[in-house]
């Protein structure tokens, strides 16, 4: 009855305008939030007519076998060319991200211009599932600071000799007896590497971390496992395939705590694209993280306590001898910071959980598995790196002697034989 005065009083109108008030107001904020590229910066012009900007191109790619982030940006400088384009990815806000592709350049703003260029809300929320407590999520501010002081002594040349070197000369040294068994029972057929090269540093910086006996590794395992084939076994390995086919080795299966931490690695990858990584976070943390971070928590925990033991057990306050990986250097620096700010050390702070995580699995995102070295390439690297702890050059030497050289092969190209073993 009400709508039916309002019509015959005129009301008609009014109703009409007001609709079309609210559509001019909708279209206003739509216009509003499209993305609005800066001037004299090359972009995708398509995207500046889209609430999603280049998000729907960058998920097509990103699903795209053999394709990422980092390559479909590299394909939007190839696309301009020009060494600095814009792309709209960072929704609902459709702030544009400048891609320069300029080493100089990067070098510049990383080093020099920090006060300028401070860390983006993407890297933030991209991390904020696995180590919301970590430096690398925050702006350059005392917080900061303060939880880098933590690290700051990681890097020291003392550091690197006494503890770093050691752990990764052993592990290195595994790596290669691990591939002359390869090599002995495939008598000279290919075999890939890819899996050993990943393995191999997952393995060292898990020592480097943690130190060297954690007992979680997985290159002696996989010695163990391939040198007990028996000759019947060996035999069937051989027979599948050619002279010029690569042997496939069986695998031994890593244990619960590196398999959690790839699994964490791999959902870093389901957030890469997303329009909406904080609530797809939220959402993993109580579905496909759940397990995986519960697992990577109670291994922390546990090297974060055994390194408070050694800590304690330690003779002299000021007496660093005993520290034998980056968490024990940690725990060292929380000590130390705390009797300084006069208040009691807080070990297994979220803070120093999450500064400890990073180490282990910015290695796994950060080591391709793609396998762009040929196996025999592989070997000959890691010989050296092998010898490098045992034979420093000297200070006459340039260190470049010998370059690296690169192949277009895949990774199961032919290895060597043990007598080319140099």
């Amino acid at each position: 009855m009400l709508v039916l005065e309002a019509i015959k009083g005129g009301g008609l109108n009014t109703i009409g305008a007001c609709a079309a008030v609210a559509l001019l107001g909708l279209y206003a904020l739509y216009r509003r939030r499209l993305p609005k590229p800066i001037p004299g910066i090359p972009y995708n012009a398509a995207a500046t007519s889209s609430l999603f900007g280049d998000l729907p191109d960058l998920v097509k790619a990103i699903n795209t076998p053999e394709s990422s982030v980092g390559s479909w940006m590299a394909e939007q400088v190839t696309k301009h060319q020009s060494p600095i384009c814009q792309v709209f990815i960072n929704f609902p806000s459709n702030k544009p991200a400048i891609i320069i592709a300029d080493g100089q350049e990067a070098q510049d703003i990383l080093l020099r211009r920090g006060k300028e260029f401070d860390r983006s809300v993407f890297t933030s929320e991209f991390l904020g599932g696995i180590i919301p407590n970590h430096h690398i999520r925050l702006h350059t501010n005392d917080q900061f600071k303060a939880q880098r002081r933590l690290l700051q002594d990681l890097m020291t040349p003392s550091f690197l000799r006494n503890v770093a070197s050691k752990v990764i000369h052993e592990k290195a040294t595994g790596l290669i007896e691990l591939w002359e068994v390869k090599m002995d029972i495939g008598k000279g057929r290919p075999f890939s590497a890819a899996d050993d090269i990943f393995h191999f540093a997952l393995e060292a910086v898990v020592a480097f971390s943690f130190g060297g006996d954690t007992g979680y590794t997985a290159t002696e395992p996989q010695r163990k496992l391939v040198e007990g084939l028996t000759l019947e076994e060996r035999s069937k390995l051989l027979a599948l395939g050619g002279k010029d086919d690569a042997v496939t080795f069986p695998r031994v299966t890593l244990n619960e705590e590196m398999s959690s931490a790839l699994e964490l690695t791999k959902n870093l990858e389901a957030i890469l694209g997303n329009p909406l990584p904080i609530l797809t976070w939220r959402i993993m943390e109580w579905t496909s993280i759940r397990k995986p971070t519960a697992a990577k928590n109670r291994f922390i925990r546990k090297q974060l306590a055994d390194a408070v033991s050694r800590l304690e057990r330690s003779e002299n306050e000021g007496d660093e001898t005993w520290i034998r990986s980056a968490v024990d250097l940690i725990v060292s620096r929380e000590r130390r910071f705390a009797i300084k700010d006069g208040r009691k050390p807080d070990y297994m702070s979220p803070i120093i959980q999450d500064e400890v995580c990073y180490f282990s699995l910015s290695s796994m995102c950060g080591y391709p598995r793609s396998g762009q070295l040929t196996s025999k390439q592989r070997y000959g690297a890691f010989s050296l790196a092998a010898t490098t702890h045992q034979a420093q050059p000297s200070s006459g030497d340039s260190g470049s002697s010998q370059s690296m050289p690169t192949s277009k092969q895949n990774s199961a190209t032919p290895c060597g034989r043990r007598s080319r073993r140099r």
